[in-house]
């Protein structure tokens, strides 16, 4: 059965993507009819971001940007994508081992088989932007105190985000996002969590996280174009994570024997875990896509 998370994010949010709502008498109208289309895709097991049994007469003035070919493979070359969408250029990748200086790398990026690509990378956030944008205009038309709430920053997008930029700036290609343990993995940090924050909301932890590399990434200004990336070495047994103060009498350590899942906003976190902290990349998303390594990680 397919989960809520994999109808929205998989193919509700693919399906926005191929339309144009510019024209749109009735946004909300249109983004109900396209969920049940969603739904239909999945119980029919059809094609992702499938339009063809879209009814242009009923989209309220929305038109269809990408007419599916159920025959031809998706090609996002093809997508076109309105002006508020089209953010991500299209960047060659450098070669996995066109830069490697040893042997060790070689073997390292041998054999490593992640297939969420840049052009899915690209393809996935013009869809949540799509999605976001979208429902900031209904928002604008609604004369309510209540709100319609969009949907939280997609962890697969926030991931392989950071993990296009361990590739390029740490140079460490054999992190993967097809892992079965942890956020990422690499052959050589190991197990890695990734922590996203999009607003000045508290970042939540599990009781039972484990990692041997966590990352840290500001996406607060993502829709200008600017992310930042922080990367801490600090594991959650250690005795300074654990005595993390996370409120006047209780800390990380704390919640943790009380089985809660400890909070904290970024700029308190920051302040105490700075000194075990570095910038790893601070720019627009284009750039995360080139190869220019500011270390490399070794295996020790």
């Amino acid at each position: 059965m397919t989960n809520n998370n994999t109808l929205i994010h998989k193919y509700y949010i693919t399906l926005i993507q191929n339309i144009d709502f510019n024209d749109c008498s009735d946004i909300r109208k249109v983004l109900s009819k396209l969920l049940t289309i969603a739904r239909k895709t999945v119980k029919q097991q059809k094609e992702i971001g499938d339009t063809s049994t879209i009814n242009i007469k009923n989209m309220k003035g929305a038109t269809i940007s990408i007419k599916t070919d159920t025959n031809k493979p998706k090609d996002t070359k093809d997508i076109k994508l309105t002006k508020d969408t089209k953010l991500i250029k299209n960047t060659k990748l450098t070669d996995d081992t066109k830069d490697t200086e040893n042997s060790n790398d070689t073997k390292l990026t041998k054999d490593i088989n992640d297939s969420y690509t840049e052009n899915i990378l690209q393809e996935h956030y013009s869809a949540f932007r799509t999605y976001v944008i979208a429902i900031n205009k209904i928002n604008e038309k609604l004369n309510l105190s209540k709100k319609i709430r969009a949907c939280n920053f997609p962890e697969g997008l926030s991931e392989n985000i950071v993990k296009f930029i361990i590739h390029n700036k740490l140079n460490d290609k054999t992190t993967i996002w097809d892992c079965k343990s942890g956020d990422l993995y690499s052959q050589i940090e190991k197990k890695l969590e990734v922590k996203c924050f999009a607003s000045d909301a508290p970042i939540s932890f599990s009781p039972n996280s484990n990692w041997t590399v966590i990352y840290f990434l500001d996406a607060r200004k993502l829709f200008d174009n600017y992310i930042v990336l922080y990367r801490c070495s600090l594991i959650p047994t250690s005795d300074k994570w654990k005595q993390i103060k996370l409120n006047k009498n209780e800390t990380f350590e704390d919640q943790i024997k009380l089985h809660r899942r400890p909070r904290i906003i970024w700029k308190s976190l920051y302040k105490t875990i700075c000194t075990d902290c570095d910038i790893i990349y601070e720019g627009t998303i284009e750039n995360i896509f080139t190869y220019n390594p500011i270390t490399s990680l070794t295996t020790e």
